[in-house]
Parts: structure tokens; sequence; C-alpha cells
């Protein structure tokens, strides 16, 4: 099994084509607003050549194997929680990223996905780009060991 973390992004239609018709990757599909993302999360199996990036995951067909039944509302406030608190321990020695823990704090329990995404930003600023993917990496522990998932 393989567990993918979405992440923000300005430029998706630009990176859709680059999938879409650069490597020719078929799209199954797509979505707005989240898509109701937060409501379920599934278990995926890729098949053929998997493309591991930095910050995404990619492949040229994917399963869905099962719904993790133990993912609901309180959960995702959970993470959204976690990674606002640890957002706000970032703050207290950078000072001048406060904005960061305050939209993590605002967005923790209707958005936690922004939450989760302030708290890698947060990280990045600090750390630079193995800050972001620690923190990612954080973030996926967090959900495994709460939701009894393999990473």
């Amino acid at each position: 099994m393989q567990v993918r973390i979405a992440r923000h992004t300005e430029r998706l239609a630009e990176i859709v084509r680059f999938y879409r018709d650069g490597i020719v990757l078929t799209e199954l599909g797509g979505f707005k607003d989240h898509g109701g993302l937060r409501k379920e999360l599934w278990e995926v199996e890729l098949d053929g050549d998997v493309l591991e990036g930095e910050r995404l995951v990619a492949a040229r067909r994917g399963r869905l194997v099962r719904r993790v039944e133990e993912w609901d509302e309180a959960v995702a406030k959970a993470i959204g929680t976690a990674c606002a608190v640890e957002a706000r321990r970032r703050v207290a020695v950078s000072p001048d990223l406060e904005e960061y823990a305050a939209d993590a704090e605002g967005t923790a329990e209707g958005s936690p996905q922004f939450a989760a995404f302030a708290a890698a930003r947060l990280a990045e600023l600090q750390d630079g780009v193995a800050g972001y993917a620690a923190e990612r990496a954080r973030q996926a522990r967090w959900l495994a060991d709460e939701l009894r998932l393999t990473l």
C-alpha cells in the first residue's frame, strides 16, 4: 500500500497538463473545493510505473481498495488541531511567521487540510524543503497511528 498526502498548489492546471499531456497519464477525474475529501479517506492500490516526486506520487493506474472506516469528522478535526498545535510550537522560535500559526488555528476544525498545509509551509519557511517534508511525514505518521494504517 502507498499513502499519498495531497498538498495545496496554485498551479493545478499546469500540473494536470504536465501529467496528462506531457507524460501521457490518463486523467481519471477531478474535483473542486476538495471534493468532499474531508468526509472520506480511501486506501489506494497503485499499479504500473509509480513516479515518486518530492511532494507527490503518480501512477498509471490506481484502484480504491477500501474506505478507511476509522476516518470521520472527529479525526479530521483532531489532525487539524494537531497541525495547529505544531504550527504554534514552531512560531515560538519564529514570531515573524505568526500568520501561519493563526491560519492553522483558524482552519483546524473547518478545513483541517489547510491547517496541515499551513503547518508544513511554516516548517518549510523555517527549515527549507526538508522541513516541509519532515512535517508532512509527521502528519502521515499521525494519521497512520490514529487510523491504524501502514505507511
